[in-house]
């Protein structure tokens, strides 16, 4: 699944930005310090979101959701299909 994959992607290159700035960074020289900055930001550049808008990405959380809210909508409109065929 789409949503899944990109998930999947955004997930690891987050925890490649985490295990960048988790080594000792601040021990190290001027050269060290400006390469680590520019491979967090050549990795975070190529980020692989879709956005519903501009603050919403499409997500596995926002794909639970949607699924949720259908299976609830679908579910009110059986239960009132079966109310009124149980009336006549």
């Amino acid at each position: 699944m789409y949503t899944y994959t990109l998930d999947l992607i955004n997930e690891k290159r987050d925890g490649i930005n985490f295990g960048l700035y988790s080594c000792d960074w601040t021990s190290m020289d001027i050269r060290f310090k400006k390469l680590l900055l520019l491979a967090m930001r050549m990795n975070s550049a190529t980020s692989l979101e879709i956005k519903a808008t501009p603050n919403k990405p499409i997500n596995l959380k926002l794909f639970l959701s949607v699924l949720h809210s259908s299976y609830t909508v679908v579910s009110c409109m059986l239960n009132v299909k079966l109310e009124s065929s149980a009336d006549n």
